[in-house]
């Protein structure tokens, strides 16, 4: 089956009143139905040399829920990816893969993230996707190695978390001055592919047990993930909520500096006091452009919004399209949905409900359903604007 999710994109609240009336929107109803199963949100990809594996069947994308299972698993990967693991599953992540490649080169790495598409034994692709080699890189190879990450994530759907090149962290630090990195961030914002969905830090961090510096994408991964445990992932991922278990921040910008950083994409880390440690301050992607896939949090809930209806909606193939199949799609989707819009997921600032789901003759035409497909349109307010965000599938559907 294939099920496709389009682009983020604003629905004001008067035009989506008008739609709704047009189309003949279903509005929310609790109904029994099947479960909807929600896809985890925070399987991060690690990209980059990690040795040969210790048995044949570990291959790229093989699932490995802790540390011990990583150092097992490549008991020869190299010091950045096991310091940038560590980190990971030090800052509270629960569940990796590792998508090999034959050097640190940028073509090298390049070849590799475009496998982050293949999952293993049935598990689903990542949904975070870390390269800590690229802060190595300079030049035309860390652009290059970039865009990548955030084209593949895109496609997976995911949220590339980029490094900045050390050689423009140490820079930063030696003069004070933050113009390297601000270029480095309005590059990318410029060049990514629209909606970028790709995050930027500021730093590398020190780790606490052997002062190694450690590229911030790893750490920061598992706090995304310790964020999603606790309140969501439509929780914004950062502040005083989230600590960084003893890390510290190579570099750490001034409070003045973050609000001009954030302006262009560049999140960083801070320190609220001295008993706070190291926090992670700053939550927004490289998109300048699109108020909604702005924030990381707008941009992963549409991301498991989409993916766990996707996965739900696969015994559709089985079903001619017609009322009775839209009605079954709607009694499956109506309490997942609801159940979200009650853990405050979803905004209530709209005089609209909180979600609508659209399955009819309206979304659905003769062609549709001689065609095998069935169009499902789920839009829900969001947390950061005024406004709905549409998330359109289409699953397959039989044509007996």
């Amino acid at each position: 089956m294939t099920i496709l999710a389009n682009r983020v994109g604003l629905i004001t609240a008067a035009a989506f009143v008008m739609l709704a009336t047009i189309f003949g929107a279903v509005t929310p109803a609790v109904a029994d139905a099947q479960d909807v199963p929600p896809v985890a949100t925070s399987v991060t990809a690690f990209v980059g040399v990690a040795g040969a594996p210790s048995q044949p069947f570990i291959k790229a994308g093989y699932l490995l829920s802790n540390y011990g299972d990583f150092l097992r698993a490549y008991p020869s990967a190299p010091q950045q990816m096991v310091d940038s693991v560590a980190g990971f599953f030090t800052t509270g992540g629960n569940g990796m893969s590792i998508y090999p490649s034959a050097s640190s080169s940028a073509e090298d790495l390049i070849a590799a993230i475009e496998t982050t598409s293949v999952p293993v034994n049935g598990q689903q692709p990542a949904n975070l996707l870390v390269v800590p080699a690229l802060s190595q890189l300079d030049g035309p190879d860390y652009y290059n190695v970039a865009t990548e990450m955030d084209v593949k994530a895109s496609a997976l759907p995911a949220v590339a978390l980029l490094d900045l090149p050390q050689k423009v962290v140490t820079n930063a630090m030696a003069t004070g001055e933050t113009v390297e990195p601000l270029a480095v961030s309005n590059m990318l914002s410029k060049t990514l592919p629209t909606p970028a969905v790709a995050a930027l830090y500021t730093s590398p961090l020190i780790d606490p047990n052997f002062g190694h510096v450690v590229p911030a994408a790893g750490p920061v991964a598992g706090d995304f993930a310790a964020n999603d445990v606790s309140w969501g992932v439509w929780n914004s991922p950062s502040g005083a909520a989230l600590t960084m278990a003893g890390y510290v921040a190579q570099w750490l910008p001034t409070y003045s500096e973050l609000g001009t950083m954030a302006g262009t994409g560049l999140n960083s880390f801070h320190q609220l006091a001295p008993s706070s440690g190291d926090l992670l301050w700053g939550s927004r992607t490289l998109d300048l452009w699109d108020p909604l896939s702005r924030y990381i949090s707008e941009v992963r809930l549409k991301q498991y919004v989409a993916s766990s209806v996707a996965r739900g909606l696969q015994w559709t193939v089985f079903n001619p399209s017609g009322p009775q199949l839209w009605s079954d799609i709607n009694n499956e989707l109506t309490p997942f949905l609801t159940q979200l819009s009650r853990q405050g997921a979803f905004g209530q600032g709209l005089t609209g409900p909180s979600f609508v789901v659209t399955v009819n003759k309206y979304n659905n035409t003769r062609a549709d359903i001689a065609a095998g497909i069935v169009h499902v349109d789920i839009a829900y307010q969001s947390l950061a604007v005024p406004a709905y965000v549409p998330v359109n599938l289409t699953a397959r559907s039989s044509t007996r």
